[in-house]
């Protein structure tokens, strides 16, 4: 017999959106035959045809461990109780899937009672990831195709004909039903609404409808939507009206079951009017607003939930949706009443037909807010560690570059005081030959400030190469100790040429490597003293300002950070605007040794502690009268 359920099956009025929706609907005989599974529930399964599940026993695709509960569950089902479990299903392919099911009686005409169930996939929420996103379920709606009882009326509403399937259904006759004698076949709980509803229609010239039950011959009664249409004259004067009454008892019926079954299910399910006004929403969607009824929803709760953002888009979407009678769907923030805070909802809807007439849309809300949150966390560590690889690239260019510059100045700068040494050593041993010694002190000593200067030339090397290979750590730095500790260290060279050194302003303290931080400004102010004209006492200022966001922005610096400008001052021989770049390049020098001693790495090192440090480093200069470096530096 079971075989044949499917016919009687296929006759309720919910059936036909089963295909569409995304998650598992099945429908399972008391025996444990599976008698309908929608596509969504095949993907479950991993199979391509229904017909190599239909009338299978459902046993055979759930785990072996959960058959036993599963078959309580449904036992109970089929007694008439409304049940959620979890079980694990193996598909064809050998994936294994976490379900959970909702399930409730389904008793077909001839008393067989069975299991209809709507099933989802919570492999995810299984697993370490809780990033899976629910299914979206999507409905398109039911049309019943039967014949219409029909009614012709005058221009005042007074009913003088029926057509035969009026009389059929109802047993009585037009001189029964004569004007207003409809009334007689209305239930009692719906006949003064359908009274006052058809008066005011009466007045209002335009086509309208209204759903009620109606009567029949047996005395039972069916739901039936009525429709009446105005039929006017050349003058726009109505002269009478027609109107029909569709069967809609199955879809009644059907909505009955459906909306029993959405609201056991997590996810909202909603019903809208032609006019937008919801119709229905299950109890998912209740609990979220606090209402106790759906005629609670209405435009101005939408208006104060929906993100002040996403509002206009919503309302575009929807618009246009109704406009040409198509489904949508649409991502958008609500405000939780719980919390007071936004959360991400994915809305689908499907517009329903009532016999080929436009009625609304039938809909789910899916709560996608932790997907979406973790997806965005997930975009931003991506983009994060790209910027990050991007910049070690950038790095590694730079430092290839500098590479190649520092090979061929190391080649240059190690063999000049080398070559030195031989000449002087070869004109110390010929001094010796000729047994002249009046010259052999001042070779030694020109020997001796040649290896001076390749010994001071390989300890600029070796600080500039491991301040990349060194790891340092950094804690907060006040400038203005590190200022005091590099004037105690520059006392005798401050003595010596008479300068002062000043700081105008109360220095910040940053975040940095102390021993760096001391170092880059320890070159800089060594130079001021350095590169004074002769004659003139070095004088040396240095003061410090706040960067504004408009600073950083011009400047690429990091956007979520504080800087600070620490600019040194002196009036020394400065350099002209072409060389304010180029004195930053590995080994250059403006001037030659034998007017400034120097290796020519203090300021490129000054510009890689900078760096090292999120900041900058610029130089201006006037040839003559003094330069100008401003250090940047990040709190």
């Amino acid at each position: 017999m079971e075989t044949n359920y499917l016919d009687a099956i296929s006759k309720l009025s919910v059936f036909s959106i089963l295909d569409l929706t995304p998650e598992c609907i099945k429908i399972v005989s008391g025996s444990g035959h599976v008698q309908y599974i929608n596509p969504a529930g095949l993907h479950y399964l991993e199979v391509e045809s229904k017909e190599l599940v239909i009338g299978s026993l459902v046993y055979d695709f759930i785990a072996t461990d959960d058959v036993e509960s599963w078959q309580q569950h449904h036992t109970a089902v089929c007694a008439g109780e409304t049940r959620t479990w979890n079980y694990k299903v193996t598909g064809a392919k050998g994936t294994l899937r976490h379900l959970q099911t909702y399930a409730s009686p389904l008793v077909l005409p001839d008393g067989i009672s069975m299991q209809i169930a709507i099933t989802k996939d919570i492999t995810d929420q299984k697993g370490a990831e809780a990033s899976a996103r629910e299914s979206e379920l999507k409905f398109s709606t039911l049309a019943n195709s039967i014949q219409n009882l029909a009614w012709m009326a005058d221009a005042n509403g007074w009913v003088y004909w029926y057509n035969q399937k009026w009389t059929e259904y109802t047993g009585l006759s037009t001189q029964d039903m004569e004007g207003w004698g409809w009334q007689k076949v209305h239930h009692p709980d719906y006949l003064e609404y359908a009274t006052r509803f058809s008066e005011q229609a009466w007045k209002t010239n335009q086509p309208f409808e209204i759903i009620h039950p109606l009567r029949a011959k047996d005395g039972s009664y069916r739901w039936f939507i009525s429709r009446g249409t105005p039929i006017c004259n050349e003058k726009g004067e109505i002269e009478q009206w027609m109107g029909t009454l569709t069967d809609i008892d199955d879809q009644k019926r059907g909505e009955e079951r459906f909306r029993a079954l959405a609201d056991n299910a997590p996810l909202w399910i909603w019903l809208t009017d032609k006019s937008a006004r919801v119709d229905y929403s299950n109890t998912a969607m209740l609990d979220w607003f606090g209402f106790n009824h759906f005629s609670e929803i209405d435009r101005r709760i939408w208006q104060n939930s929906v993100h002040p953002d996403d509002q206009y888009l919503l309302a575009q979407v929807v618009q246009k949706a109704y406009e040409n009678q198509e489904g949508y769907h649409i991502e958008c923030r609500l405000l939780n009443p719980q919390t007071s805070s936004y959360e991400w909802f994915l809305f689908t809807a499907a517009p329903r037909f009532i016999n080929g007439f436009f009625d609304g849309f039938v809909g789910t809300a899916n709560n996608i807010d932790v997907q979406k949150r973790s997806f965005e966390a997930l975009e931003t560590r991506v983009q994060q560690r790209t910027r990050e690889l991007n910049n070690a690239n950038d790095a590694l260019q730079r430092s290839n570059q500098e590479l190649i510059q520092f090979a061929h100045t190391i080649s240059h700068d190690l063999k000049e005081p080398i070559r030195k040494v031989g000449i002087y050593a070869d004109m110390l041993q010929a001094d010796i030959r000729k047994s002249d010694t009046s010259r052999i002190d001042s070779h030694l000593q020109k020997i001796d400030r040649a290896l001076k200067r390749m010994n001071s030339f390989i300890d600029g090397v070796l600080s500039y190469s491991s301040l990349s290979a060194e790891a340092h750590e950094r804690e907060a730095v006040d400038l203005n100790s590190t200022l005091s500790e590099i004037k105690e260290d520059l006392e005798v060279a401050l003595i010596a040429k008479q300068a002062s050194l000043q700081a105008k302003d109360t220095l910040p303290v940053i975040h940095g490597a102390p021993v760096l931080i001391y170092q880059l400004f320890y070159n800089i102010i060594g130079n001021a003293i350095k590169f004074s004209r002769p004659g003139v006492p070095p004088h040396i200022a240095i003061t410090c300002s706040q960067l504004s966001k408009q600073e950083i922005s011009e400047r690429n610096l990091q956007p979520d950070k504080a800087y600070w400008t620490i600019c040194i001052k002196d009036n020394g021989i400065g350099f002209s605007i072409a060389d304010a770049q180029k004195i930053f390049g590995l080994h250059t020098r403006l001037q030659s040794r034998e007017e400034y001693e120097g290796t020519g790495l203090g300021l490129a090192l000054c510009a890689r502690i900078a760096a090292r440090h999120d900041g900058s480093i610029e130089a201006e200069g006037v040839p003559g009268e003094g330069a100008l470096f401003k250090v940047i530096l990040p709190e």
